[in-house]
């Protein structure tokens, strides 16, 4: 009996060890493994703002595509079923039927500004979509490794942790033991509760980067992922002055300003050529049945009576447009000024461009003599380290003592990895702000 229970609760153990194993490694399936290329391919696909930019960019495409049939002419069929109010002679009581055509084609200068400013529209709608996907992209880039940073940071912070309980631990028992102060006591108590909340706030701080980082990305929320890459950036020896110089023209936001001064052109000249008469072709044609249509053959052609019928060309003009000071004339007047005024914003942007770029420069150049320093720093810290740890084996250096010194190496490292961090977000800064991928500058070193 007992060696059946014994057998009973043994493959009952095993049932949840193997459906704990089980859930464990559907858990592990549905884990995402994100890498940086990763990321920005699903970003491009999944990303919402992006995709509403898609719509905005196909109702641009659609209206260019048919932006010619404004050449085309308005037409319109009419029937009308009507009796007469008064007494008609002979026939009173008769009911009238008559059927309409109306066409009309109207050409004029401001047609053809309207074709072109559909075109010059669309290629803004290009030039903001680019834009945006690039920044999208860069975006991306710097959350995912910003991400890796916090990550590194809070291993860090968890270690620093847990020395610091290991210290009032034994302050607590060198207090006990007459060896230290009840100050030093607390103060070592102090540094451990000074700790705890940092590592919280560090914490969700990275709860809400990966759920920013989610929602870039078009996942849902309880989508569980996994980072996989490192911080690696090359280092670029670029030659700011050709750079800035030949870069400008490529910018998103001057090619945005550049052709929303063609669309303001266009428009001005579109109002002035209203003042430039329209020549209109029209044809109209207009039958009445003569008898009546309830009770004859409405199939007969002589009992049809074109009443009218006609073809035209005429001259319109609005008169009210050529005078001044009038609506028409403030309208053009005002679009003169919008379009001087977006000249000047584009001579300002130039200006701020090469700015920018220079000052980005500047940062990279920053933060690369800034990681030079901190590798120094790593290497002491490296080199205390092995220094503690031969102490600690030969008894001279207690484990505390090794525990911070590991420490203050893994602090040095997160501090590399800060700045490296800086930098590569200044690369992608740079890239997007000269609008070529890294991989084009010159003077690329390893």
């Amino acid at each position: 009996m007992r060696f059946f229970l014994s057998l009973v609760l043994f493959l009952f153990y095993c049932s949840l060890v193997f459906s704990q194993e089980k859930i464990n490694n559907e858990q592990q399936d549905k884990v995402k493994v994100i890498n940086v290329e990763t990321a920005v391919k699903m970003a491009i696909s999944e990303n919402l703002l992006l995709k509403a930019q898609k719509y905005s960019l196909s109702t641009k495409r659609r209206s260019n595509t048919t932006r010619f049939n404004a050449l085309m002419p308005t037409a319109s069929i009419s029937s009308t079923l009507a009796k007469p109010n008064e007494v008609q002679m002979p026939t009173p009581d008769q009911w009238n039927l008559s059927w309409q055509l109306n066409t009309q084609l109207t050409l004029s200068a401001a047609i053809y500004n309207g074709i072109k400013y559909l075109a010059q529209d669309y290629e803004l709608g290009l030039i903001n979509y680019a834009d945006f996907e690039s920044s999208l992209k860069r975006d991306v880039k710097k959350l995912f490794y910003s991400l890796l940073v916090l990550e590194e940071n809070i291993k860090v912070m968890e270690i620093t942790i847990e020395i610091a309980e290991k210290s009032y631990k034994q302050a607590e028992i060198n207090f006990r033991n007459g060896l230290t102060s009840e100050l030093d006591k607390l103060q070592a108590q102090v540094t451990l509760e000074t700790l705890k909340p940092d590592f919280v706030e560090m914490a969700n701080s990275y709860q809400s980067s990966i759920l920013s980082f989610k929602e870039i990305l078009g996942l849902d929320i309880e989508d569980n992922i996994k980072l996989e890459g490192l911080l690696d950036p090359e280092i670029y020896e670029l030659d700011i002055d050709d750079l800035a110089s030949s870069s400008l023209s490529s910018r998103y936001d001057i090619k945005r300003l550049v052709q929303q001064i063609k669309l303001f052109k266009t428009d001005l000249s579109a109002t002035k050529n209203s003042r430039i008469p329209s020549l209109l072709l029209g044809y109209s044609k207009n039958m009445v049945f003569i008898k009546d249509p309830f009770k004859d053959n409405l199939g007969e052609k002589e009992d049809w009576f074109d009443s009218t019928g006609r073809f035209y060309i005429a001259l319109s003009l609005d008169v009210i447009a050529l005078f001044p000071f009038m609506s028409k004339d403030t309208e053009i007047k005002n679009k003169k000024e919008r379009v001087k005024e977006y000249e000047a914003s584009l001579s300002s942007a130039i200006r701020q461009a090469d700015i920018q770029i220079r000052t980005i420069a500047m940062n990279m150049k920053k933060s690369i003599n800034k990681i030079r320093s901190l590798e120094m720093n790593e290497k002491l810290a490296q080199r205390t380290y092995e220094l503690a740890y031969q102490g600690y084996n030969a008894g001279t250096v207690e484990l505390l003592a090794l525990e911070k010194a590991m420490n203050q190496l893994s602090e040095a490292r997160v501090r590399i990895l800060q700045e490296k961090y800086n930098y590569q977000a200044a690369l992608l800064d740079f890239e997007y702000a000269i609008n070529k991928p890294l991989e084009d500058l010159n003077g690329k070193k390893s």
